[in-house]
């Protein structure tokens, strides 16, 4: 008798579960989107000037003996402003644009962080891109924008600034020059 009871909730059981397998539901997936034609026109900045490709930020002139010892610190009174702004950037409804701008140089040979100078001159220093927040950028890493532009404002800016850094290594007077290109891709 236990087996009869057992094998009939056994076959009960198979019964519930082959109706709910056979009585399944269905749906429909939807997919929307758009392709542009054109992101946004681009703006470089400086406190002096401004250009749509390429910007040339004069540094200034310092003392040697005023570049610190310790790699990572900044020539005092070194920083310049550095803007790169977006503008006119397309938006649809439900989309938008969020850039990122990835920063490509030569590292300097004791703080990879630091931009390297060209080799013309001077020693002991090299160029740090800071965020508007005042952090010390990795200009190995992709720099994200954390705000979309929206349907009422189009345009976004991103603030920098540029300083004289020390790599730690003994400083030896010259031209400091350096570059540093940058391409802005969309997500």
């Amino acid at each position: 008798m236990k087996n009869n009871l057992t094998s009939y909730f056994i076959g009960l059981l198979l019964i519930l579960f082959c109706n709910t397998a056979l009585a399944a539901t269905g749906g429909t997936v939807k997919f929307s989107g758009a392709i542009i034609d054109t992101p946004c026109s681009l703006t470089l900045a400086s406190e002096s000037s401004s250009s749509s490709s390429s910007l040339a930020i004069d540094m200034g002139v310092y003392m040697k003996d005023k570049v610190p010892n310790a790699s990572g610190q900044k020539v005092v009174g070194s920083e310049k402003e550095l803007s790169i702004k977006l503008q006119d950037c397309p938006h649809y409804d439900g989309y938008d644009i969020m850039p990122k701008i990835v920063f490509r140089a030569n590292h300097d040979d004791h703080n990879s962080k630091l931009i390297k100078l060209d080799g013309t001159g001077a020693e002991g220093i090299g160029i740090g891109l800071y965020d508007s927040s005042g952090r010390l950028l990795d200009i190995k890493d992709v720099y994200e924008s954390k705000v979309a532009t929206s349907k009422d404002n189009r345009m976004l800016t991103f603030l920098f600034k540029a300083a004289y850094v020390s790599n730690g290594q003994k400083v030896k007077s010259g031209k400091a020059n350096a570059s540093i290109n940058f391409e802005v891709s969309y997500k």
